[in-house]
């Protein structure tokens, strides 16, 4: 079967400017229950970056036969060894520490299995609440630690159960939740006419907010433009799976009554217009158009790779040596945006620009 799906990265971990700190260690201040007790003793380091698979097991004096539970040697997630007592209230707290490094943003994961979390949390002294086992927390003050108080529990008689703590949050769209995508991958800009500039693709997609996760995030206004967005083709017979867009999101739409979201979607070559670039001029009878195509390639940010594999066999021609032989004596480019001066050189050089699915710029004779 051939099914498309897509990712939207909400939140990722690191140092860069739009990145949200990295986690390196937690602790507990009490032990795991019998099960979980090794975490300790690693620092609860296999939930640092991840969410793990919650299991069920038969806890010796609370769990009754025939009910389903198995006998489990070893849990992979903290499961505490403190009773929350007949009101949900914890006889002490829970105090889980996080170090890191530039910590702005956080995504505890409790028991969604059970549907079980606490009713409120204290993080570095502030009280936060959520109404699912997923919380996500953002627009934290930069720190390098985080204390985590935790009194209380939404189910009487039960431990307390973390089952990650990680930065990075993405939406994963899916046939479960998908209700479609609409996107471009164009390489001209009128099939019927020879065709020359930049050709920007863009799209939109429309989803179920089903467990209510992307109302929280745009209730903390974690849905904003610019989000990095991969559309991927795959065989599921086979295995297999290609990546066939890379967009960035640009404008989200919620309708709280039927939890359909709507986002659309554009490439990166959009933000060339946010981009100014200073005059350059320069005269001599050695002057070509590749004089202009080195300058503009040189104020193009370095994460805009320019593809190297030809698409198809047009694309072998030499652009640059074509450039070389565009003889201007006398060259002036106005100071602009990016997108203006790329959009002349095209317009007198008869050039057409585009991103291919590698997220690769692609420059090639406009026919």
């Amino acid at each position: 079967m051939i099914t498309l799906t897509a990712t939207i990265d909400i939140l990722k971990s690191g140092t860069g400017a739009d990145e949200k700190g990295t986690l390196s260690s937690l602790a507990c201040n009490f032990s795991g229950n019998n099960i979980s007790k090794s975490l300790i003793s690693t620092g609860i380091k296999p939930i640092i970056g991840v969410k793990k698979r919650i299991k069920t097991p038969f806890t010796l004096g609370k769990s009754k036969l025939g009910t389903g539970r198995k006998f489990c040697a070893y849990l992979n997630y903290f499961k505490g060894e403190i009773l929350s007592d007949d009101n949900g209230d914890f006889p002490s707290d829970y105090i889980v520490t996080v170090k890191g490094s530039n910590i702005t943003a956080i995504t505890l994961a409790f028991d969604d299995l059970n549907m079980q979390f606490p009713k409120s949390i204290m993080l570095n002294g502030n009280q936060y609440t959520d109404d699912d086992p997923i919380w996500t927390i953002a627009n934290i003050p930069s720190t390098n630690e985080l204390t985590i108080n935790i009194a209380n529990w939404n189910t009487p008689n039960e431990p307390l159960i973390l089952s990650g703590i990680y930065i990075n949050v993405s939406i994963n769209l899916d046939n479960k939740n998908l209700a479609g995508i609409d996107f471009s991958t164009m390489t001209r800009s009128d099939n019927a006419q020879p065709s020359w500039g930049i050709i920007s693709n863009q799209g939109t997609i429309r989803f179920n907010d089903i467990n209510g996760e992307v109302w929280d995030y745009a209730g903390q206004l974690l849905l904003q433009s610019g989000l990095d967005v991969k559309i991927s083709l795959n065989n599921t017979l086979k295995g297999k799976s290609q990546i066939v867009g890379m967009y960035n999101t640009f404008a989200w739409d919620y309708d709280k009554y039927s939890r359909v979201v709507s986002v659309t979607i554009k490439d990166d070559l959009e933000e060339w217009q946010n981009i100014q670039i200073e005059e350059f001029y320069c005269i001599g009878n050695d002057k070509t158009m590749l004089d202009v195509y080195n300058y503009l390639k040189s104020k193009t940010p370095a994460r805009y790779k320019f593809a190297t594999i030809p698409d198809d066999v047009s694309d072998r021609e030499d652009i640059e040596g074509a450039l070389s032989a565009i003889k201007i004596p006398y060259i002036h480019l106005s100071q602009g945006s990016l997108w203006s001066g790329w959009n002349k050189l095209c317009s007198v050089a008869m050039l057409k620009i585009y991103m291919n699915s590698d997220n690769e710029i692609v420059i090639k004779r406009g026919v």
